[in-house]
C-alpha cells in the first residue's frame, strides 16, 4: 500500500509476485506493476491468461510429475499400427453402448470426425515399441488403416505402466479378439437376409413362411449402422 508521503513501495500481489505498488493506476485505483518485462503480452497489453509458463511444462511439452501428482504425458503422430494391444480381447460394444464396428462404419461414411475420438493412451517401453492402453479405439483405427481410411493418429504418450489386468496378449500384441454379443434374441423378415451372417444366425421359418434369426439384444430392435453399410455395400 502507498505511504502517507504518496510515494511507492514495493508489494507482493496474490500470486508471489514481487512488483511496485502505485497509489494511482489509470484505472483509479491502485495496482501492482510487475517488474518482469520480459512476460508474454497479450495483444491488448495485458498478461494473457494462456501463456505456458516454462517453470511448468518441461521439453515438447513434457509435464513433470513432480508438479502435479500425475505421470507424465505428451502426445505424438503415429502409425496406429505400429501400437501394440497390451489386451488378448475387447468387448464388441463401447460403455455407452455403442458398437465398435458401428464408430468404425461411421468414421468411414464420415458422419463422425475421427479427431473426436478421444486419443489413444500409450506407454513406451525401452525398445520403443508403444503399447496400448485403450484397445478398442485402436482396433478401430488399425482396421481403418489397413484399409486406407486413417493415416497417423495423434496418441496420448504417458510414462504411466499398462495396468496388470490389461497384459494378456497371447500374440504379441499383434491383434486382438472381438467378443461377439450373445445371440438370444430372434427377429423376423426378409430385410435380414442381406445382413451380415456374423450378427445374424438363420434359424428357419416361422408359421408364415418369414425367415427368422438369431442375433443379439442390441441389433433386436432395430439393425446396426454397420449392418446397414455391409447390406448396401453387397
Amino acid at each position: 500500500y502507498p505511504r502517507g508521503n504518496g510515494q511507492p513501495c514495493h508489494a507482493e500481489d496474490r500470486h508471489g509476485i514481487k512488483g511496485t505498488r502505485h497509489p494511482q493506476s489509470p484505472g483509479g485505483k491502485g495496482g501492482i506493476h510487475q517488474s518482469n518485462a520480459s512476460e508474454p503480452r497479450s495483444a491488448g497489453g495485458r498478461y494473457s491468461h494462456n501463456t505456458v509458463q516454462p517453470h511448468r511444462l518441461g521439453s515438447k511439452g513434457t509435464r513433470h510429475s513432480g508438479d502435479t501428482g500425475k505421470p507424465d504425458t505428451r502426445t505424438k503422430f503415429v502409425d496406429p499400427l505400429d501400437i501394440k494391444f497390451s489386451q488378448d480381447s475387447i468387448s464388441s460394444k463401447f460403455k455407452d453402448g455403442t458398437l465398435v464396428s458401428d464408430l468404425e462404419a461411421n468414421i468411414r461414411s464420415g458422419s463422425f470426425r475421427k479427431r473426436d475420438v478421444p486419443m489413444v493412451k500409450v506407454t513406451p517401453q525401452e525398445d520403443g515399441q508403444l503399447w496400448a492402453h485403450d484397445h478398442r479405439r485402436l482396433h478401430v483405427l488399425q482396421n481403418l488403416r489397413r484399409s486406407g481410411d486413417c493415416g497417423r493418429v495423434k496418441v496420448e504418450v504417458t510414462d504411466q505402466p499398462v495396468p496388470n489386468f490389461k497384459r494378456s496378449t497371447t500374440t504379441g500384441g499383434n491383434s486382438v479378439h472381438v467378443k461377439p454379443l450373445k445371440q438370444n434374441n430372434v427377429v423376423t423378415g426378409w430385410e435380414y437376409s442381406a445382413m451380415p451372417s456374423s450378427a445374424y444366425t438363420y434359424i428357419g421359418k416361422d408359421g408364415d413362411g418369414q425367415p427368422m434369426y438369431l442375433t443379439d439384444s442390441t441389433r433386436a430392435a432395430a439393425p446396426s449402422y454397420s449392418d446397414i453399410e455391409c447390406m448396401m455395400n453387397i
